[in-house]
């Protein structure tokens, strides 16, 4: 197949190498149109959450399958197929930026919110040498699950800061009773180190305060969520 990648960060280059990997011909851009993209198979959108819509502006006549990558607010996949009336599939990356390249190989699940079954097909057709589990399911869905995923780590990485703030004040090590904590197997050990930093990074902040939008904009008070931001605030120098 050939394969566009719109945006070149490190979203765009894992998805390019795993393109690549797998025999297919690949050309990349930033978000301006380019008549070269616009004749790909497929056109996977992996820019910054706000640029996001003028890409789709961009490529919407292309002939090959718009596929958003980015990490978006809930509903945004939708909203943007109702606007411009075209076929447009949300596929989640699960990436960390210093094994991207590893991750994109083999990542814990492919996740699809697709559009309709031809296009999860060619999507499944793209990803079928790649050993994970294959989930079809809404845009709406495959945008939560992401959010939904990097709240869960930052609350386990605020978890341990919490601990800190006691254990400091007992002079007890929290990296200690972080350890002791995880002979038990239901403990995770990510976010033991280290203990004691804010929220940081493109994903973990930027995500979180999505999902607080999520909820105060369906009018439930996102009580979890806002005390997570307390506490990475609170380790914030």
């Amino acid at each position: 197949m050939k394969i566009g990648i719109v945006g070149y960060g490190v979203v765009g280059k894992a998805q390019e190498y795993l393109a690549k990997r797998f025999g297919n011909k690949t050309i990349h851009a930033d978000i301006e149109y380019d008549q070269k993209i616009e004749d790909c198979d497929i056109i996977f959108i992996c820019v910054p959450n706000g640029e996001v819509e003028k890409s789709v502006e961009s490529y919407k006549n292309a002939k090959g399958l718009l596929v958003i990558k980015s990490t978006v607010p809930i509903g945004t996949t939708d909203c943007l197929i109702a606007k411009h009336n075209i076929h447009i599939c949300h596929n989640p990356e699960f990436l960390r930026t210093e094994t991207a390249y590893t991750d994109v190989l083999y990542p814990p699940m492919i996740v699809i919110g697709t559009c309709c079954e031809k296009h999860s097909d060619i999507l499944y057709k793209f990803y079928r040498d790649v050993q994970a589990s294959f989930i079809e399911t809404t845009p709406s869905m495959s945008e939560t699950v992401k959010l939904t995923l990097n709240a869960y780590l930052a609350t386990q990485l605020m978890f341990w800061n919490s601990i800190k703030d006691l254990c400091d004040k007992l002079n007890i090590k929290a990296d200690n009773i972080a350890r002791i904590a995880a002979y038990d197997s239901r403990v995770s050990p990510y976010g033991f180190s280290p203990i004691g930093k804010p929220l940081s990074g493109k994903c973990l902040p930027k995500d979180l305060e999505h999902l607080v939008n999520a909820y105060n904009n369906n009018s439930i008070e996102p009580i979890l969520f806002n005390a997570i931001k307390k506490v990475s605030d609170v380790h914030t120098i």
